[in-house]
């Protein structure tokens, strides 16, 4: 399970007033195969959970993904004695999903962790 932030979305390119920034909650599993040219990697997305049933609802029509509205919070605080931060997403009923990243550069840190595993369900 992986939790972030979408922040200055566009669908086809063009801004959706209140569907600009918003947290999303995804299921996905890491794949490979062997192709010619060697191994190949990817990602396959069992289910995606956002707040908003507009977002699910464009996003299951528009890019065919396997969107689910679900009631979500989420928060980011700073964790006490370091630079990082501490990120908690709570959806559904009763789920949650918590993680901590050390500040960074934007993106890089995201990526980072996500392959290590640092982000856990619980």
């Amino acid at each position: 399970m992986v939790g972030f932030r979408f922040a200055s979305t566009r669908v086809l390119g063009i801004r959706i007033p209140g569907h600009v920034d918003f947290d999303e909650v995804n299921l996905r599993t890491y794949v490979r195969h062997r192709a010619p040219e060697g191994w190949r990697r990817g990602v396959v997305f069992i289910r995606e959970l956002v707040p908003r049933r507009a977002i699910a609802t464009i996003a299951r029509l528009v890019y065919n993904e396997p969107y689910v509205r679900v009631p979500m919070t989420c928060s980011a605080e700073p964790l006490p004695g370091s630079d990082g931060i501490r990120v908690r997403h709570r959806f559904g009923a009763g789920s949650h999903l918590r993680g901590h990243a050390p500040m960074g550069r934007q993106g890089e840190e995201t990526q980072r962790y996500e392959q290590d595993g640092c982000l856990t369900h619980r």
